[in-house]
């Protein structure tokens, strides 16, 4: 065994690209003394994982899960170990017993944490910006709604052509029992995967703008809307149905359409339409502090979830 190897897969790979440092080293030492020329290192824990929510008293709501993750294919090629691949992260909870695995390329990922990993698990859509030179780019990355997807080879008029095999073909969704003639557990992958969505930020401020004309602040305000929403937080604000003339509630959440959804303080998806309702007040809670000359807050305000 080569400490420096050791190290390297320890700190570099595991440690700064998925914070897991030291968690898996006597695992890595241990198989790694032996020469092995392939294994994997899985471990697993009960954490409570914080759904974003809050109780009827404004308490944060949590769900109690058992994670297991595993490090899979730590490949030795002449004396050095590297990891292939890739990182299979299950999920269980531990009231409804319900549970699933996700895959997550360890180059494919760019860079996933543990956090990011557990969050898009949950259904959380986690975003993304980076530059290449001169260019920017905007990515969301969730977890696909079916395991796969996968391919089969199909013998077509002679030809091999590819289909696509997910959870839905195999299994009836009345008793999620397999269908007649097929077989699940024959070469069927049932983890599921990373789902990649480019846009651009400022179609996005353009829905917002769109949907809601009566915005009416700074473009530093804006952007600052847009970052919370775009690192998973809920901005809530309040409108006025000029129907009702009553004052609700309505959230602005990232969708996996790299779009924005509007809710209820019920949690419906709602629709906007300006004819009937008017936001109001929902520029001055993003103003800066010295621009609000009035000292009560307005009616709209923003709180993390």
């Amino acid at each position: 065994m080569i400490l420096k190897n050791l190290e390297y897969l320890n700190h570099d790979v595991l440690g700064v690209t998925f914070g897991m440092k030291d968690v898996y080293k006597d695992d890595l030492q241990a198989n790694m003394k032996l020469g092995k020329p392939l294994f994997d290192v899985a471990k697993q824990k009960d954490v409570d994982f914080p759904t974003g929510e809050v109780n009827q008293n404004g308490k944060a709501i949590f769900i109690k899960q058992n994670v297991a993750i595993q490090f899979k294919n730590f490949k030795k090629k002449d004396e050095m170990y590297f990891l292939d691949g890739p990182v299979r992260f299950k999920v269980t909870n531990l009231k409804t017993k319900e549970s699933r695995t996700g895959r997550f390329g360890v180059y494919y990922q760019k860079g996933f944490n543990m956090d990011e990993m557990h969050k898009m698990m949950n259904d959380k859509i986690i975003y993304k910006h980076s530059r290449v030179g001169d260019k920017e780019f905007d990515h969301i990355y969730y977890l696909n709604d079916q395991p796969g997807p996968l391919t089969k080879q199909k013998e077509s008029e002679g030809e091999k052509e590819q289909k696509e095999i997910t959870h839905k073909d195999l299994f009836d969704p009345k008793n999620n029992q397999p269908i007649a003639g097929t077989n699940p557990t024959e070469g069927i992958d049932t983890d599921y995967r990373v789902v990649k969505r480019s846009f651009q930020l400022k179609d996005l401020a353009r829905q917002i703008s769109t949907d809601i004309p009566t915005l009416d602040f700074s473009q530093e305000s804006k952007e600052d809307m847009l970052r919370k929403i775009l690192q998973g937080e809920k901005v809530v604000t309040k409108f006025t149905n000029q129907v009702t003339g009553e004052q609700e509630d309505i959230s602005l959440v990232l969708n996996k359409k790299a779009a924005i959804s509007y809710y209820d303080k019920k949690g419906e998806e709602i629709r906007i339409n300006v004819k009937e309702a008017t936001l109001t007040n929902i520029g001055q809670q993003f103003a800066k502090a010295e621009d609000i000359k009035n000292e009560n807050r307005p009616a709209g305000t923003t709180q993390r979830a």
